[in-house]
């Protein structure tokens, strides 16, 4: 397998986190979510393969209120020191920058690392955690990500490149020729594809995997503020192997090209769907954080052949107390003391050694969350009533909200876990 750059999201289960981090549900970040504490000596850590890691965030300097600004993160890799950065906000930071790189790992060796990240300094709602990104070449079941540079992406007609905060890797590439397209091979089992719609966008662009039917994306109306970190075509279940997305531009219309997240062929360790997310729902949605899989099918096992030797024993002590009350009667009566077992009846009804035991049981193991768990489903994005809805979030979606009441309750199945525990209240991220 050639070096992929696999991407984590911050809900991911993988991601083990201290108590006192909160959840906050931002629109422009990455897959929607970001985590942030208000502790200081707060940590989060993540175990990977691979031979280097990124982590990326947010950075709100309006939330320090014209205070110097302390907020402070310190990462390493395998407690080796020469692997220690510290990232504090520069001074020529204003407002609200995303996607900002808070730590670049120096050359790891190839194998299974675990980066730690402590807060030193845990200014109020200024740093948030977006997300982490690592060189692999080991299937580790992760999405791996194609940015819309990235040498693999063909363009045709047209293009210009924009940078913006708000993009991934903090660029995007818009067409601007009539007709203008591209095609992109990759390798893997299911594709995403994400761009960057500007206000009042007019976007009507074809899509299609290996020459299949074309499903065409074009909302109207357009959305009233510019939509980054939007999905605009996911391939649902493929055959695993290599395929080829191409995307076409319908007249003069824009086509916008952010990111990719694929789906790799193997099934590595992690699982994950990020690259096949539920379209019809927002990247926000209800945060399941999982535990392992167990089995219970030993125990249960047990318990039955428990009930059914005391069910044995019982019917047998009935039995032989029954043989001795008749034997002391055919005593008492002058009769011998033999005695035919065929002569001896039970009481009507069905004895205990009978009766059939049933012992019906589900057992059920909680698999890794997929990105929303990235959110589960196959769904394209293509349908009429999606679009109304999804362009009906993003309409409203200019300041960033911030998770609801059933996604802190849900966050909180995770500390069972990993003793990540949110808090209801989340953090004020707003521009």
């Amino acid at each position: 397998m050639s070096v992929q750059l696999a991407v984590v999201d911050d809900r991911d289960a993988a991601m083990r986190y201290s108590p006192n981090w909160t959840l906050a549900s931002v629109q422009r970040d990455f897959l929607g979510t970001v985590m942030t504490t208000k502790t200081d000596g707060a940590s989060a850590s993540f175990t990977f393969t691979g031979s280097s890691v990124n982590a990326y965030g947010a950075v709100n300097i309006g939330n320090t209120h014209g205070a110097a600004i302390t907020a402070t993160l310190t990462f390493i890799v395998d407690d080796d020191e020469s692997t220690r950065r510290s990232f504090t906000p520069p001074s020529s930071f204003t407002g609200i920058t995303r996607h900002v790189p808070f730590y670049e790992s120096p050359a790891l060796a190839s194998g299974t690392h675990t980066l730690q990240i402590t807060v030193d300094t845990a200014q109020s709602n200024v740093l948030y955690l977006d997300y982490l990104a690592f060189n692999t070449t080991a299937d580790t079941g992760y999405p791996y990500m194609v940015d819309d540079r990235d040498a693999r992406v063909v363009y045709s007609g047209s293009w210009v490149s924009t940078d913006g905060t708000d993009d991934m890797l903090r660029t995007s590439q818009r067409s601007s020729s009539a007709g203008a397209g591209f095609v992109l091979e990759f390798e893997g089992r299911a594709i995403s594809y994400y761009g960057h719609l500007p206000a009042g966008n007019t976007t009507d662009i074809a899509i299609e995997i290996d020459g299949g039917p074309a499903t065409r994306y074009a909302p109207r109306p357009g959305p009233a503020n510019d939509v980054p970190n939007t999905l605009i075509f996911n391939s649902g279940d493929l055959s695993a192997g290599t395929h080829k997305l191409r995307a076409t531009a319908q007249g003069d219309s824009p086509i916008s090209v952010d990111f990719f997240l694929v789906e790799p062929v193997g099934d590595g360790a992690a699982s994950s769907s990020a690259a096949r997310p539920n379209a019809s729902s927002s990247a926000a949605s209800s945060i399941t954080a999982t535990k392992p899989a167990t089995s219970h099918t030993g125990a249960i096992a047990g318990a039955v052949m428990g009930v059914v030797v005391l069910l044995l024993l019982v019917g047998i002590a009935f039995l032989v107390r029954r043989m001795r009350r008749r034997r002391r009667a055919a005593g008492g009566s002058g009769m011998g003391a033999s005695t035919d077992i065929s002569q001896i009846h039970t009481s009507p009804g069905p004895s205990s050694l009978h009766r059939g035991v049933s012992v019906s049981t589900s057992v059920a193991g909680l698999d890794r969350m997929t990105i929303s768990q990235y959110p589960a489903g196959m769904l394209s994005p293509g349908s009429a009533s999606e679009r109304e809805a999804y362009y009906d979030r993003k309409s409203r979606s200019d300041e960033p909200t911030h998770a609801s009441q059933s996604q802190s309750q849900s966050s909180r199945q995770r500390s069972s876990r990993d003793g990540f525990e949110p808090t209801v209240a989340p953090p004020a991220y707003t521009e």
